[in-house]
């Protein structure tokens, strides 16, 4: 299939998109995602916890919930639910897995980091492998998206990708008037090395209500609830409240896109900000910054 592929120049009618990992990484996709439904039909297979995220995707993607623990045995009904002659399977990451749902989904063309970061390459495409000189995970999507542009002979390719955030958010806290920052502490619970001592956050969180008089509101996943309330615990300060998991992620950007800035470790929280346009200080602890 792949070499029948190889040898054809039919424009790709569908691009499909499998999305695995956390939050921060799903959003890093987003402007890929938002270009590449400009040139054709484009399906996103993602979990449930993946698909609350939908209010930040263009209108013409569509949507394809699957259910991890079952995902290797439903590929064919999975399959089912696309549509198009010609479809590119594009690979965002080089896990086995994403490698592997596309050859069970029978999409013989497939673009992007197929071997690891370091390289963009393909199946059923004419071009050869490409090393990457970035680690931008941004610039590495947009040689992706200029690759399938000079693969097909779409129109001239825009200079960066797409972002497409026109909505408003609704106001949460009418009673704040704005003047409120937002800190996220957390990590997921695989990186615990990624986190300060709840000390230094509560020293942060002290400084901005004294000096500027700034609301402080801590946000994260219900799991991380019981962990901001020991920092919210030894600040000395009033005004400073525990949202986490109080929130559903559309309430949650709202409160992002409405505060005075953003103060996040390297994770969802930070990427969704920073995707927002927002003031944001991220604090990386381990991870490299030249990445995300």
């Amino acid at each position: 299939h792949a070499i029948f592929s190889r040898n054809r120049k039919d424009s790709p009618d569908s691009f499909i998109f499998f999305l695995y990992g956390g939050i921060g990484d799903v959003i890093l996709t987003l402007p890929l995602i938002n270009s590449i439904s400009s040139l054709g039909s484009t399906y996103v297979l993602c979990d449930r916890r993946i698909c609350a995220l939908k209010f930040l995707f263009p209108d013409t993607v569509n949507f394809i919930i699957y259910d991890k623990e079952a995902l290797l045995f439903n590929t064919k009904k999975l399959r089912n639910k696309l549509h198009g002659i010609n479809p590119v399977f594009i690979q965002t990451s080089p896990i086995f897995e994403a490698y592997l749902i596309g050859r069970l989904l029978r999409v013989n063309r497939s673009i992007g980091t197929i071997l690891d970061f370091s390289h963009i390459s393909s199946i059923g495409f004419k071009m050869e492998t490409s090393i990457i000189e970035t680690k931008s995970r941004i610039d590495t999507y947009n040689k992706i998206y200029t690759k399938i542009r000079e693969e097909f002979d779409f129109l001239e390719s825009p200079l960066e990708l797409s972002y497409r955030l026109t909505r408003e958010f609704k106001v949460i806290f009418n009673e704040f008037n704005n003047n409120y920052i937002v800190i996220s502490p957390m990590k997921s619970e695989q990186w615990k090395m990624g986190k300060m001592d709840i000390s230094q956050y509560a020293r942060i969180a002290d400084y901005f209500v004294k000096k500027y008089n700034y609301k402080v509101i801590f946000v994260g996943s219900k799991s991380e609830r019981r962990h901001i309330e020991s920092i919210i615990k030894i600040t000395s300060e009033v005004g400073i409240m525990n949202l986490a998991g109080r929130t559903n992620i559309e309430d949650l950007a709202s409160i992002l896109y409405h505060s005075k800035f953003v103060i996040a470790n390297d994770n969802g929280i930070a990427h969704l900000s920073a995707y927002l346009d927002l003031k944001i200080l991220v604090m990386y602890m381990f991870s490299d910054p030249k990445v995300y």
